[in-house]
């Protein structure tokens, strides 16, 4: 297994936090290791997560990405592991454009520029 960074700055929305941190290389798996950090005073739930793959402005969505979340609601001014298995990049070009869904859609946020290598 091989770690190495993702690369990508933190994005922030509306009092959340969604920072990458590590990709994980298992054989041919890629596993994308990121935290979400709630800022706000209200706890947040997580209703989906969504993911595109390819080159920057051609971006395919992936059908049902498969994720682990520590727990299904972040906690006021915690911070929360996630995991999102990826596929292989099918070119060195292609990107990850990451979204986490929140039951309150104005709290959703987006990562954007990931490199899965």
């Amino acid at each position: 297994m091989d770690l190495v960074d993702a690369d990508v700055a933190p994005s922030r929305h509306n009092q959340v936090v969604l920072r990458a941190q590590k990709i994980a290389r298992i054989g041919n798996r890629r596993v994308l290791l990121l935290s979400i950090m709630d800022r706000s005073a209200d706890e947040l739930e997580v209703k989906s997560v969504r993911a595109w793959l390819g080159p920057a402005g051609a971006e395919r969505e992936l059908p049902r990405p498969t994720y682990r979340l520590r727990a299904k609601t972040v906690p006021v001014n915690e911070e929360m592991a996630v995991a999102v298995s990826l596929p292989k990049p099918l070119a060195s070009s292609d990107r990850l454009r990451l979204r986490i869904e929140f039951t309150d859609p104005e709290r959703s946020v987006e990562l954007a520029g990931i490199r899965v290598r």
